[in-house]
C-alpha cells in the first residue's frame, strides 16, 4: 500500500498527532524514518488533503482530512 494512502486511511479513522500516526503505521508493520513520514504528511498538507488542528489538551497539532481524496 502507498504510504500516502495509509496516512489518509489512519487520519480518516481518527485525528492523530504525528506521533500517534507514526505509532499506528508501525503497528501495521511499516517501519520508516520519521523524516520520510514528515515529508509525506507535509506534501499532503500543502496539497490541502490534510489539515492541522491545534489540540490545547495534548499541546500538539492533530491531523484531519480537509477533503476526501
Amino acid at each position: 500500500m502507498d504510504l500516502a494512502r495509509m496516512v489518509i486511511e489512519v487520519v480518516r479513522e481518527r485525528k492523530p498527532t504525528f506521533d500517534e500516526l507514526r505509532d499506528e503505521i508501525e503497528r501495521r508493520g511499516i517501519f520508516i524514518d520519521s523524516r520520510v513520514l514528515r515529508s509525506v504528511v507535509a506534501d499532503l498538507v500543502r496539497s490541502r488533503v490534510l489539515c492541522k488542528e491545534w489540540d490545547p489538551n495534548a499541546k500538539r497539532f492533530r491531523l484531519l482530512l480537509c477533503i476526501e481524496p
